[in-house]
């Protein structure tokens, strides 16, 4: 979906999808992006457009867990995916290769194309969140009516 900030996106623990997925909402969400994504059809499955928002379950080893003195919490970032641009300046001259027979063992010298990338972040399109971490998924109450 796209918002005035355009596609806004927010990665999550596996076991944080875990607890989600137990919500009616979260379980019959399916994910809403282009086709030509560079997700692959498994990462597609791990992800749900909620409200406009994109989630999508990433390793639990990417998120920084913590205590604050009465809460187990994981952080996360929610943002715009046009608040984040790179960046590769590529000089494209062909590499030249010389041998130096001078020095020991005739080494050689190769030049060659280098490229470095930079990234850049607008802040306003960014926003860093907290949640109260769950060590297992719980199983949610469902109402009935009595028969």
């Amino acid at each position: 979906m796209v918002s005035d900030f355009g596609i806004i996106s927010c990665p999550l623990p596996h076991r944080a999808m875990s607890q989600l997925i137990q919500y009616k909402e979260w379980a019959d969400a399916r994910f809403v992006g282009d086709e030509n994504t560079p997700y692959s059809k498994a990462a597609r499955q791990n992800a749900k457009t909620v409200r406009s928002v994109n989630y999508f379950a990433v390793p639990d080893e990417m998120f920084v867990f913590g205590n604050d003195g009465t809460n187990d919490y994981f952080e996360t970032f929610m943002y715009s995916n046009e608040a984040i641009a790179s960046e590769t300046p590529m000089k494209n001259t062909p590499p030249s290769m010389t041998q130096h027979d001078d020095r020991e063992g005739s080494p050689w010298l190769i030049k060659s194309m280098l490229s470095g990338c930079a990234v850049g972040i607008q802040r306003v399109g960014v926003k860093k969140l907290r949640f109260k971490a769950n060590v297992l998924p719980e199983r949610v109450a469902v109402l009935t009516e009595a028969a």
